[in-house]
């Protein structure tokens, strides 16, 4: 498009106008902009094309409140390449981007998009556009194939996970027996044995290739996660009170790697059974780190997958009726059991113990798939919302 300072015709110049100049009126001692193809052309054009990609046809009457406005009617009708389309968000290093000038777009728009790149929670990231502009990136989690909803603000950029939305289920099945306690995917994973298997089916022996990979044949496997695109193992070796940690990638079930605890570790003086629980960025060990008898005095650490560690954040003493077993889940703040049919919420920053309900003759197991709360008592889980 051809603007008036572009053209070699009288004009007002001054800075204030867009592209500096705009029409001049004709005065007795000065000469105005004439009406040319130049640049009129384009405009009138402009116009029509825009009827056009609006599938509008030209009524040939003028516009008015009596009759219609057809341009306005073309703008109300037309898509635009921003948000009306679907966007490919791709990951350079740590930094997301997408092929959007960001500079021109409002704060709060937003835009879909299908992401490439698995996203990786302990991992500091940066959102960008076509310029060199980066800004703050966060998200509750997502993998690559998945449909995010991006919200765009100067201050930081979040993804929501549309994928996982319409993908949570209410009614999962489970027929090949119990499930993970905690399983951050949205793939049914089972155990047993110290064997990881799925419903595809796949079947590896985690708890073989940890004897190998530590050189003791006698490691028992307690409890597995699946915890941003790893599988933590709780471990244990009766030979010392030895327990341990290791994980796998889901890209690769056949080596494990140590996990190493930070600001803190394991007692081995006596053996007082520590049970561990997951949710999909913290691990929770009873037993103060198998220090002592108090299964309700409960230690929070920190996973990165990246750095493969554990590291301390805090002690709570839960409410000393706390029972540990294997029917229990972490979900935002609290952790749920459920014993005998009674489930139990326990607050994990003041250990205030709120009984849920009490249900006659359920029994059953509870565990967190794919961001939601399930509960099984045969070959279908259905979702649970506290």
């Amino acid at each position: 498009m051809r603007t008036l300072n572009q053209v070699a015709i009288v004009q007002d110049t001054n800075v204030k106008y867009p592209f500096g100049s705009t029409v001049k009126n004709e005065t007795e001692t000065n000469e105005g902009t004439p009406i040319v193809a130049e640049y009129m052309g384009d405009i009138i054009q402009n116009i029509y094309k825009l009827l056009s990609l609006a599938a509008i046809t030209p009524t040939g009457t003028e516009d008015s409140n009596v009759t219609q406005y057809q341009i306005v009617e073309a703008l109300k009708k037309l898509p635009n390449l921003l948000n009306d389309v679907e966007q490919v968000l791709t990951l350079t290093g740590t930094v997301w981007s997408v092929p959007l000038n960001l500079s021109i777009l409002p704060n709060k728009y937003f835009i879909l998009a299908k992401v490439g790149e698995n996203y990786i929670s302990d991992i500091t990231y940066t959102f960008k556009g076509t310029g060199v502009t980066e800004y703050p990136f966060v998200s509750s989690g997502f993998v690559s194939g998945d449909e995010l909803l991006i919200i765009f603000n100067t201050s930081g950029v979040v993804a929501y996970n549309l994928t996982n939305l319409s993908s949570s289920s209410q009614e999962v099945s489970t027929t090949l027996g119990l499930p993970l306690a905690f399983n951050s995917s949205n793939k049914m994973w089972y155990q047993d044995n110290g064997k990881l298997f799925s419903d595809i089916p796949n079947i590896y022996d985690l708890q073989s290739i940890i004897r190998t990979n530590v050189s003791d044949t006698t490691v028992i496997v307690n409890d597995m996660f699946i915890m941003d695109e790893s599988v933590v193992c709780f471990c244990f070796i009766p030979t010392g009170n030895n327990y341990f940690f290791r994980r796998f990638l889901l890209s690769d079930l056949t080596v494990s790697n140590a996990v190493t605890l930070v600001g803190t570790s394991f007692a081995t003086a006596s053996n007082f059974n520590p049970y561990v629980f997951a949710d999909r960025r913290y691990l929770l060990v009873t037993n103060n780190m198998n220090t002592n008898s108090d299964n309700f005095n409960v230690t929070r650490l920190n996973y990165s997958v990246v750095a493969s560690t554990l590291t301390l954040v805090s002690s709570v003493n839960l409410n000393n009726t706390f029972e540990k077993t294997t029917n229990t889940v972490i979900f935002g703040a609290n952790i749920y059991t459920m014993v005998s049919g009674v489930l139990n919420r326990f607050n994990l920053t003041t250990g205030v113990k709120t009984v849920i309900a009490t249900l006659p003759s359920v029994a059953g197991q509870i565990f967190g798939f794919d961001a939601s709360i399930y509960f099984s008592s045969g070959e279908v889980a259905k979702k649970w919302t506290f």
